[in-house]
């Protein structure tokens, strides 16, 4: 499925911050086959509505649409943290990578057991990058 925001569960957001809890974000460079990718999940035993696929194009017009309702004191925040690495910084770099026609893909896995199912479920799609996000961590995956 082509996602929304309305697609996360638990929000897509924490404190204004894209941090979308409970999902692993598959980062694939362009021209991967992201619905391959989504329909090995699901061949792996993830529901249908716990994936979701932003493609070449997309993931940008995702973030952008996070991020655009934003008040003064959140963008002054997000200048302030962006030197430090932290959420905001992280959430810059994907950014960078969906500008740069990078596509996305988002399952559901709460779990570590769920999230290792996932990763290895679609590495062989070649993706350049696993990120599981936490209760209050963010995990560059295995």
């Amino acid at each position: 499925m082509t996602l929304d925001v309305a697609f996360f569960k638990k929000g897509e957001t924490a404190f204004d911050v894209f941090y979308p809890t409970g999902y692993v974000l598959t980062v694939f460079p362009g021209g991967a086959d992201l619905d391959g990718a989504a329909g090995a999940l699901r061949d792996a035993g993830f529901a249908a509505s716990d994936v979701g696929v932003a493609h070449e194009g997309e993931a940008s017009a995702l973030l952008h649409t996070i991020t655009e309702h934003r008040g003064a004191l959140v963008r002054y925040e997000r200048f302030l943290s962006s030197h430090r690495g932290d959420e905001i910084y992280l959430e810059g770099e994907l950014s960078e990578l969906a500008d740069a026609g990078h596509g996305f893909l988002f399952v559901y896995a709460p779990s570590d057991v769920a999230a290792d199912l996932a990763t290895e479920t679609v590495r062989p799609f070649g993706p350049v990058l696993f990120l599981k996000y936490g209760r209050l961590t963010i995990t560059e995956w295995r």
